[in-house]
């Protein structure tokens, strides 16, 4: 799941864009979309919703809020062939809205 180098590995690098790992103390990974131009990152979350993730999408704070974000935090006890699934469905929602567009909204009613 991780490169020696940090990156991650099957991540469909050609849609997403600024991907930062913080794996030694929180494990979080968080992501925007290169070109927002046919479907938003409230797009991608949805989709992931529909394959069982909770992975939220939101604003970042003043000064960047314009600026939409995607994160995934892993839990204690995730194992790789969990986080294989994640990326697969991860691959899979980008492939579909590549192919069919999302609603272009930029907000969403994300909740746990």
């Amino acid at each position: 799941m991780v490169a020696s180098d940090g990156r991650a590995k099957g991540i469909p690098g050609a849609a997403l864009s600024g991907m930062m790992l913080t794996l030694a103390f929180i494990p979080v990974i968080s992501f925007a979309l290169k070109n927002p131009d046919t479907y938003t990152v409230y797009d991608v979350s949805s989709r992931l919703r529909l394959a069982g993730w909770q992975v939220p999408a939101y604003p970042l704070p003043a000064d960047a809020q314009d600026k939409h974000i995607l994160r995934i935090v892993a839990r204690v006890g995730m194992s790789l062939d969990m986080a294989d699934t994640l990326v697969s469905d991860l691959q899979d929602a980008v492939n579909y809205l590549e192919k069919n567009g999302g609603t272009g909204e930029q907000h969403g009613g994300f909740s746990h």
